[in-house]
């Protein structure tokens, strides 16, 4: 029931400037006497509710001060019943929303800006159904002072008042970014599919929702969340991925991001060995494919024996046709990515062989297998600039959002300085 209420005082809120003192409300009803009264029964002995400290206060009706209503109040006196009140100020400091619930205050909130000698009414909130709850508008800077009104019935008017204080969640940001399949499909027909990226806001979530459509249906998964990275793994069926979304967050705020169109392995793990060699990679999820050479060389030297021009496609799969077999170094350098090597890989002409290539350092864009200045030099010959598809030039845009700019200035950047591998391999 408390958030139905709370709707409803956002569209309830009065603002009144209308100017009071705090002695108006004593001369028009004066004090009852009672055995005990609060301290707080006029604006300038007003209790403390503060963002920084105390933020909650609990009485009894029957210890408030008689009270009277002005014609500007919001509010309206049973007569039947004897209206009391106590005074609280509130301190705003550190926050920047704020909502005063009253659970018990069967009267309503009267607020005012100003001091206790120049009062100004500034929002006023009835009760319903003996609460109180009111989305508050102010400004820290800013001094009020909240009267609260309720009448002792029997002795049983126990109240309490909370101010709670809260700032905005951040704004919400995610990213898929990276996304490895498997080489082949399993007896079941399902492949392996890992995917991770980056998710800032939301903190107190520690999960992400994913939702992949392929040709052969709709599949829903929960990845984990780490701080500020999120990882989901997976299996799923088809010859292609429509989309990919992943999302992070709930219907009020939330953020996330999709992916089209990933081809998906159609050659099964249990196929009879061919000689070929399938290579994955964890790839970004926005690239499209890109050239690569995959150099074959005698383990420990830098013999070169066998080199294959490859397309790794826009799963992070690359297809390698009858290559040489027997056991070697091999180094694959894409466009784009730093030379990433690999010792001792053996290839045989009766088995399907693989090779899982892991992450690709991105920013060595000049073909010297080092990240420096020259890199930078290229990306701002073509800054700014759109790079369709079917550009030759597309590997300069290292981040795959169709155009060279400053973030993948930013990419050579988080690279710079790194050189890849070289045979002799280490």
């Amino acid at each position: 029931m408390k958030p139905i209420l709370r709707i409803f005082l956002f569209t309830t809120v009065f603002h009144l400037p209308v100017l009071f003192s705090s002695n108006t409300f004593a001369m028009e009803a004066g004090h009852t006497s009672v055995d005990t009264l609060a301290d707080n029964i006029e604006c300038d002995d007003a209790f403390l509710l503060s963002c920084q400290n105390q933020t909650s206060f609990s009485s009894n009706f029957s210890e408030g001060g008689a009270a009277g209503l002005d014609t500007a109040s919001c509010l309206l006196a049973n007569p039947n019943l004897e209206l009391r009140e106590l005074w609280f100020e509130l301190d705003l400091t550190g926050a920047l929303n704020y909502f005063l619930d009253g659970y018990g205050v069967n009267g309503g909130f009267e607020v005012y800006s100003g001091s206790c000698d120049n009062l100004e009414l500034v929002y006023c909130d009835p009760a319903a159904d003996n609460n109180t709850y009111m989305a508050f508008f102010g400004l820290p800077a800013s001094q009020y002072f909240v009267r609260a009104l309720g009448y002792d019935i029997n002795g049983g008017s126990n109240f309490q008042i909370v101010l709670n204080c809260f700032n905005p969640q951040p704004p919400c940001n995610l990213s898929i970014d990276q996304i490895q399949i498997a080489p082949c499909i399993d007896a079941d027909g399902m492949v392996d599919v890992d995917l991770s990226g980056i998710a800032h806001g939301n903190a107190w979530l520690d999960f992400v929702t994913c939702e992949i459509l392929t040709d052969s249906g709709l599949f829903f998964f929960d990845g984990t969340r780490d701080d500020t990275t999120w990882q989901v793994s997976t299996q799923i069926s088809g010859s292609e991925i429509v989309y990919i979304t992943v999302l992070c967050g709930d219907s009020e705020n939330y953020c996330s991001d999709v992916v089209d169109s990933v081809s998906l392995p159609l050659i099964s793990c249990e196929t009879p060995g061919t000689g070929n060699l399938i290579g994955t990679f964890m790839w970004d999820a926005n690239c499209a494919s890109r050239t690569a050479k995959v150099s074959f060389y005698q383990p420990g030297t830098t013999q070169l024996l066998a080199r294959y021009d490859v397309v790794i496609e826009n799963n992070g799969h690359f297809l390698l046709i009858n290559p040489i077999d027997g056991e070697f170094d091999m180094l694959i350098k894409v466009k784009g990515c730093l030379p990433k090597g690999f010792q001792d890989v053996e290839i045989t002409d009766d088995e399907t062989n693989f090779l899982e290539g892991g992450v690709l350092r991105r920013g060595e864009v000049s073909d010297d297998s080092f990240v420096n200045v020259t890199d930078i030099s290229m990306v701002n010959t073509w800054f700014n600039q759109v790079l369709p598809a079917d550009n030759p030039m597309t590997y300069l845009d290292l981040n795959c959002d169709g155009i060279v700019n400053i973030v993948d200035i930013s990419v050579i950047n988080s690279s710079f300085g790194m050189v890849g591998d070289s045979v002799p391999l280490d």
